[in-house]
């Protein structure tokens, strides 16, 4: 669990239950190195203020569909507008390469507001 040692009780419980329902919605993998990112980043929210479950859930949500911080090779994503389907085939910390459905490749920076999200499951 990502967050041992680092919150106790209630506030243990609103952080995992978040990181829980962030994942599911992203189809994020438990113990993948998306999990320990958005892990990270679940924790930052909270210390910055957002310490409910809504409020955590809202700013996981809009982090992830802005940055797109958490993509891994192999995960699905879509595009903003056209919902177009297409696999992470390329990562590394600063730009993610997608394949998509149709056929054509697209590269994107890591931590910019771009065309791309995690696809829903």
């Amino acid at each position: 669990m990502p967050f041992k040692g680092i919150a106790e009780g209630e506030k243990l419980a609103v952080l995992f239950m978040a990181l829980q329902s962030h994942c599911g919605e992203f189809g994020i993998r438990r113990n993948s190195a998306a999990y320990h990112t958005a892990g990270k980043l679940t924790l930052k929210l909270f210390r910055e203020g957002a310490t409910t479950p809504e409020a955590l859930a809202t700013a996981l949500r809009d982090a992830t569909l802005s940055a797109s911080n958490t993509l891994e090779i192999g995960q699905r994503v879509v595009t903003k507008d056209t919902a177009e389907g297409g696999t992470v085939v390329e990562a590394n910390k600063h730009q993610i390469k997608v394949k998509w459905d149709r056929g054509r490749t697209s590269y994107y920076r890591r931590g910019r507001d771009g065309n791309i999200r995690h696809a829903p499951e």
